[in-house]
């Protein structure tokens, strides 16, 4: 098998996540460049991949100009970056692996379909929950005819209250406006993808979706508020006070990244510092923009039903499925990685439960999705086909699809025709 070269553009979170494979198998990949403005993100990054400095690029232009070749770019830029990023390296023909969400507009997702097309490239999306044991069994159980063909899908996510009020409240995600992705499309395009890839035999028809905004509003925040948590006097007794946020439900890694010095030296003190001048650290009721709920509905083309609820601010983070079939049933609790295949027998009228643990098998963040979609992706360059799982642009275009006009039927109040 080759060894996978890669290049990585944008060395936060999710990019170091995806690289770290290279560190603990070395024989299957190996990182040779990184693309990131962040000066000190940059040579942090290059030291731990040993990336010389030829290698080391501040921008997408200036790699692109280079003509330095790889197996694949990673593009883990933040989404109202990826499509100029994307545009660009597939201009120059480069195979790239995208973070979802691809982008936050239909016309530009196409736009790239079609580039990609055009010069050849090959385009996978970071949908991680594919690659998980917990759903990837369940495909399986799917594509086997185990429960018929699918009538009914019900799916939800809760985003546990410190996640959520770090990542879409105060976060790098806490405005449509800022960040170009309302929060369906940057939490849960993951969700939508899932839905239209276990009911893939069909295509969605029409959406309807209806969302709101209850907690995070100016109205109610406590009478004696601030603007700032770290100098509000009702801060101590305040239920979305960022500090709690951050530091009792541990959440800290992205903000770290904002902050001029290694990792490893920084300081408590030092994060309350930053708390004092960046947007972290302002009043979770700031009148903003995104949904702390949501809910759509999917009516597929060969009558099945898709139903999924996005609820933010919830005291556990987890997702629940059940999907119903002509023969049987399948539901289950992706964090505990347990899920039940229920089959009917017509001649008895009575059903069977069969159960499944797949824990033992998660071996990385995401449910063992993380290093599940960069294991299966390196086997697909070298031109294994097996993968149930592999997300090809085109495979993810319905999912960001259903999104789109989920949004327009939540601002119009009307039933939208898939398109």
């Amino acid at each position: 098998m080759k060894k996978i070269e890669v290049i990585l553009v944008g060395a936060g979170n999710r990019g170091k996540t995806y690289t770290e494979y290279a560190i603990r198998f070395p024989e299957e990949m190996r990182v040779i460049g990184v693309v990131e403005p962040q000066k000190r993100l940059r040579e942090e990054f290059a030291a731990r991949h040993n990336i010389p400095q030829n290698m080391q690029f501040v921008n997408v232009e200036e790699f692109v100009k280079a003509g330095k070749e790889c197996d694949i770019v990673f593009n883990c830029t933040l989404d109202n970056l990826h499509y100029e990023t994307c545009k660009a390296l597939l201009q120059y023909k480069y195979n790239v692996l995208v973070e979802k969400p691809i982008t936050p507009k239909k016309e530009e997702l196409l736009d790239l379909a079609n580039i990609a097309k055009k010069n050849g490239c090959f385009v996978a999306v970071c949908h991680v929950l594919r690659y998980t044991p917990f759903y990837q069994s369940i495909k399986r159980h799917i594509l086997n005819g185990e429960i018929g063909k699918i009538t009914s899908i019900y799916m939800s996510e809760c985003v546990k209250v410190g996640h959520f009020v770090e990542s879409y409240v105060v976060g790098k995600w806490k405005s449509e406006e800022e960040c170009g992705s309302p929060f369906l499309l940057a939490k849960s395009c993951h969700d939508t993808d899932l839905m239209c890839w276990l009911n893939n035999d069909t295509e969605p028809e029409q959406i309807a979706s209806f969302g709101d905004r209850k907690i995070f509003l100016p109205e109610n925040a406590p009478v004696t508020h601030g603007e700032r948590c770290t100098s509000c006097s009702a801060e101590p007794y305040c239920k979305y006070s960022v500090l709690k946020a951050l530091f009792k439900a541990g959440w800290t890694a992205r903000i770290m990244n904002d902050i001029d010095k290694p990792k490893d030296e920084i300081t408590k003190e030092d994060i309350i510092e930053h708390l004092k001048v960046s947007d972290y650290g302002k009043c979770a009721y700031t009148n903003r923009d995104l949904m702390d709920r949501q809910n759509l509905i999917v009516k597929f083309k060969n009558g099945s039903i898709g139903t999924f609820d996005l609820i933010g601010a919830a005291a556990t983070g987890n997702r629940h499925i059940h999907i119903v079939g002509e023969d049987g049933e399948i539901f289950g609790d992706h964090s505990k990685s347990t899920y039940c295949v229920r089959k009917f027998n017509f001649d008895t009228y009575q059903s069977t439960d069969e159960w499944y643990d797949v824990s033992a098998n998660i071996k990385s963040d995401h449910g063992g999705g993380d290093d599940g979609l960069v294991r299966e992706l390196i086997a697909y360059l070298n031109g294994d086909r097996s993968s149930v799982s592999i997300t090809k642009l085109s495979d993810s275009i319905n999912g960001h699809l259903v999104v789109y006009n989920a949004e327009l039927s939540r601002k119009t109040g009307q039933i939208v025709r898939f398109e």
